[in-house]
């Protein structure tokens, strides 16, 4: 289905076709152009008005670097290690694509 911004964009490239007939003197077509360009602005305007904003697209899909073997597991869920500094469970730095880098939690401390 389309959304609003589908709408609008055809609004944009219909009105451009209008303005090219009209500066061809066919006025016929430019007003055939306009009045559909206004419909698309109106059928934005109220699927907006019903619907809202539209979804956004789907993110991409995180590709996982390879298992290091040191953490509990390779799946995403598992990738945690324990530290025996203070006993907490951290995000593994080797394998999982979520944990901070050194140089960025050294920046997270220091603010």
């Amino acid at each position: 289905m389309p959304g609003t911004r589908d709408h609008l964009a055809t609004a944009e490239v219909l009105a451009g076709e209008a303005l090219a007939f009209l500066r061809d003197h066919q006025y016929d077509m430019a007003q055939i152009y306009r009045d559909h360009s206004d419909l698309y602005l109106r059928l934005a305007h109220a699927r907006h008005e019903l619907i809202g904003a539209d979804a956004p697209p789907p993110r991409e899909p995180i590709v996982l670097p390879p298992w290091c073997g040191e953490c509990d597991g390779p799946d995403l869920q598992r990738r945690w290690t324990s530290s025996e500094k203070d006993d907490g469970l951290y995000r593994c730095r080797s394998c999982n694509p979520y944990a901070l880098s050194p140089e960025d939690a050294s920046e997270v401390t220091s603010s």
